[in-house]
């Protein structure tokens, strides 16, 4: 399934240059399971906000999309024929 990439998929959230131009260490997977909570610092009584882990990361821990890419949507239309053939 070498043709399910990250950067193809819908749930990515980059950018369109992060995207084209960068590792894909860089590249946010926009899935729900894949959000930090944010944080709360006892000491000062601040808030650090969460944020959305890499697509590397989703793609490690079989619960949140897994090394199959079980949460891969195709971003273009020309790409749904290997959606439907992985089916």
């Amino acid at each position: 399934m070498s043709q399910l990439t990250c950067k193809n998929c819908k749930n990515n959230i980059s950018s369109w240059a992060v995207r084209n131009f960068s590792n894909s260490v860089w590249w946010r997977c926009g899935l729900e399971n894949n959000r930090e909570p944010s944080k709360f610092n006892p000491v000062d009584g601040t808030t650090k906000g969460g944020g959305y882990n890499s697509c590397g990361m989703a793609r490690a821990v079989e619960s949140i999309c897994g090394a199959e890419a079980r949460h891969w949507t195709p971003r273009r239309k020309k790409d749904l024929f290997i959606f439907l053939k992985r089916i």
